[in-house]
Parts: C-alpha cells; sequence; structure tokens
C-alpha cells in the first residue's frame, strides 16, 4: 500500500467509532502516570456501551445527551471526554463545555482531552491549537 492509501485507511477507521480511534490512536495515563498507548489500550464493557448509545443516537439523528452516574474508576471519564474529543475532529465545533463538580476533576478532564490532541496521529484534516483551544 502506498501512504497516501495508509493514511486515508488511517482516517477511516478512526473516523469509525470513537472505541476504534481510542484502541488505535488513543493516549492514557495508568496509575503509575506513565503513558499508555495502543495496542495497550482496549475498551470495558461500559465504554463499549456509552459509544454504542451514542452510535444509535447518531444514526437517528437525534442529540445525545447521556447522564453517567458513575463508581470511580469505572472508565467513563475517558469514553466521555474521548468521545468529545472524536466529535470535535470529526465535525466543526465552536463550543465544548467540560464540567465536574470539583475544579481539580475538571483539570484532569481537560489534561486529558489535551494529551489526546498531542499524541493523536489519525490524519483528520484539521488541527488542534491547545492554548486557544480550537481545532
Amino acid at each position: 500500500m502506498d501512504s497516501s492509501t495508509v493514511k486515508w485507511l488511517s482516517r477511516l477507521m478512526a473516523a469509525a467509532s470513537v472505541t476504534s480511534w481510542l484502541e488505535t490512536h488513543g493516549t492514557l495515563i495508568d496509575k503509575k502516570r506513565k503513558l499508555v498507548t495502543p495496542p495497550h489500550i482496549r475498551v470495558n464493557k461500559l465504554q463499549e456501551q456509552v459509544a454504542q448509545a451514542m452510535r444509535i443516537c447518531s444514526e437517528r439523528r437525534i442529540p445525545c445527551r447521556l447522564i453517567g452516574l458513575k463508581a470511580r474508576q469505572v472508565g467513563l471519564s475517558t469514553i466521555s471526554i474521548a468521545a468529545a474529543y472524536h466529535q470535535c475532529r470529526l465535525r466543526p465545533t465552536s463550543f465544548l463545555l467540560i464540567g465536574d463538580e470539583y475544579e481539580k476533576s475538571v483539570k484532569n478532564l481537560l489534561d486529558m482531552f489535551n494529551r489526546f490532541a498531542k499524541h493523536d496521529q489519525a490524519e483528520w484534516g484539521n488541527a488542534y491549537h491547545q492554548p486557544s483551544g480550537k481545532f
């Protein structure tokens, strides 16, 4: 395969779903504060269910508003921020709100979003400017 075909396939795979993007292009931090990159990232059942609900909403062209009442350390924040990042890459976005009850949690979520952008090698056709938060 030539390089243009590889880039096209990479973009197609990344755009296919947030879970395929996360498993092939995402970058996480483990409990020891070390970077985890593909192929060592695998989505769990909850993350796949969230992605499936988002796909259903998208296919039916209805707004997707999911409320997660969550326990700690189940991957809901990860899939939520990955989905937000994925959507911002797929289509023009003028506004994204990342919120939480605690300021430290918001910082962690924003750090996760910025880490996705910094390490993402997918061919999206747009660029992310971290200081301004714009694509």
